[in-house]
């Protein structure tokens, strides 16, 4: 056998076998709620665990009993699992203000299970995500400006608890142009160019703010002036009419002219 192919096999041996002892010692935990939580009922939340790389179901308890489950065979992940909780809800309800809540994640194959602490669930001003249609890293094209001609361009949002205003992050808005607080970028451009910025779109949630950056960018154009049609002076002036003497003879072609009377 190859040396290389030993390398490849020893490595596949090893792999395994650390998985398989990680697996061995692996305690099924509840990392998030640790407990004393007071969470708000309509929000959203982070649920985390340590899963020992087995699906599970995840179920809200309330007084040490199941109240319903909240998510069902969820995969593992390789470190910590996790499941984005909209607070209060489960399969057949939503849970009522109150206290003695608590989480209880289980293995599909009902082997393992944990619990948190205990927390509780309050009413309260429910913060959606913030989201835009933006992409992350690579900046988006607004439509062109042109130099002297009115720019009016909303950057698009969704969610988020209100007000929520917008402003320049990084880099500059093309001279001329301006944001908005309601996230309008207006104004007249007077300098042509290309430009790229980023704009922090942030929301006032009570519990905290959330925000988004994204990256932009605007070509400025000069603007075309178009002329009418200009006016050329005749290069051939016109003659004027010639009148013959009455006795003048022409012989043309085919023909012949007879004197007038």
């Amino acid at each position: 056998m190859k040396k290389g192919m030993l390398i490849g096999l020893f490595m596949m041996v090893f792999l395994f076998g650390s998985l398989g002892l990680v697996h061995a010692t692996c305690t099924m935990q509840v990392n998030k709620p640790l407990g004393g939580e007071q969470l708000v009922i309509g929000n959203y939340y982070s649920i985390q665990w340590n899963s020992c790389y087995k699906p599970v179901d995840v179920y809200l308890l309330k007084n040490n009993n199941i109240l319903g489950l909240i998510a069902s065979k969820v995969a593992p992940s390789l470190f910590i699992s996790t499941h984005n909780w909209h607070i209060g809800d489960y399969d057949g309800g939503v849970a009522a203000p109150g206290s003695n809540y608590q989480i209880m994640i289980k293995s599909v194959d009902n082997t393992e299970k944990a619990v948190s602490g205990y927390f509780g669930l309050i009413t309260g001003p429910v913060c959606e995500p913030l989201t835009t249609i933006y992409p992350i890293a690579v900046p988006t094209s607004l439509p062109d400006a042109m130099v002297g001609v009115q720019y009016n361009k909303s950057i698009q949002y969704s969610g988020g608890y209100a007000p929520v205003t917008c402003s320049i992050y990084n880099g500059n808005l093309p001279p001329g142009l301006a944001i908005s607080s309601q996230c309008v970028i207006l104004g007249k451009a007077n300098k042509s160019g290309n430009y790229e910025f980023g704009i922090r779109i942030e929301d006032s949630c009570p519990l905290g703010t959330k925000s988004l950056i994204r990256l932009f960018k605007i070509k400025v154009k000069n603007l075309i002036k178009f002329q009418g049609p200009k006016r050329y002076k005749p290069i051939v002036h016109p003659s004027e009419p010639v009148t013959l003497p009455p006795d003048t003879f022409k012989t043309p072609e085919g023909g012949i002219i007879k004197k007038s009377k």
